[in-house]
């Protein structure tokens, strides 16, 4: 991986350098494209496999105590992502994390209760493959 052309063995997902990105498909978690359908998540865990492809947006729900981390982790080669939360009690954004870098997070510290964390792509950039988790 690496030299520029993509040989045997490489495919998108383990040389995205020489094969080029992945078709991007809807995740397991859709539709999660809105508040109302926000899908519930459990600290600790890691959610991997996940895509924002064009159009979409995911959303999560969130019930923490009084701070967290929220956190997603990807390739921006692959496509810029951002992350913001808002509170599910006000419906009023909360904080975000917007950053020309691999990954984004958030560490927020709020009431208790339930938030929801947002994950869309910059400018409407795709992203075949993105993993998403709270602490």
């Amino acid at each position: 991986c690496g030299d520029g052309s993509c040989d045997g063995g490489e495919d998108c997902d383990n040389c995205f350098d020489d094969c080029g990105a992945c078709a991007c498909m809807p995740d397991p978690l859709e539709p999660n494209g809105g508040s109302p359908n926000a899908s519930p998540t459990t600290l600790g865990v890691d959610y991997c496999g996940l895509s924002v492809c064009a159009g979409d947006v995911d959303w999560f729900e969130l019930v923490v105590g009084s701070s967290f981390t929220a956190t997603i982790t990807f390739s921006q080669a692959e496509g810029d992502l951002e992350l913001e939360i808002y509170s599910a009690q006000t419906n009023n954004y909360v904080n975000g994390s917007y950053s020309a870098n691999d990954d984004e997070m958030v560490s927020v510290n709020v009431t208790p209760g339930t938030y929801w964390a947002r994950v869309y792509g910059d400018s409407g950039a795709e992203n075949p493959d993105y993993c998403f988790r709270v602490d």
